[in-house]
């Protein structure tokens, strides 16, 4: 009982740690999509003197808007993970504890 308890508790912390990387993994490259938009934004500005040049301007950055739009998907997709991961691990390590704590112990 007190190994399952054990295992249950060593899942529940990798899970944990598991999450935590995922967590700054997904705080990075939305630091990088911010940054994407920001210069994408900038481009964006420079093209819009004049409504032909907005118009050209919108048909250059349109694959780059859809690319960073699609990062941003991703990057809410590893955010639900990261948080069911947490979840699940919190969950474990209070069965794990649970057990090994008050469990029976064989003689």
């Amino acid at each position: 009982m007190r190994i399952i308890a054990i295992l249950l508790m060593l899942a529940g912390g990798g899970m944990l740690g598991g999450s935590v990387y995922i967590h700054n993994q997904v705080l990075q490259g939305r630091a990088q999509i911010a940054d994407a938009q920001k210069k994408v934004n900038t481009g964006k500005s420079l093209f819009s003197v004049d409504p032909t040049a907005k118009k050209v301007g919108n048909q250059l950055f349109k694959p780059i808007d859809k690319k960073l739009a699609e990062a941003r998907g991703e990057a809410t997709y590893y955010e639900r993970l990261a948080s069911q991961l947490q979840m699940g691990g919190i969950i474990l390590l209070v069965i794990g504890a649970g057990m090994f704590l008050f469990g029976k112990r064989r003689s």
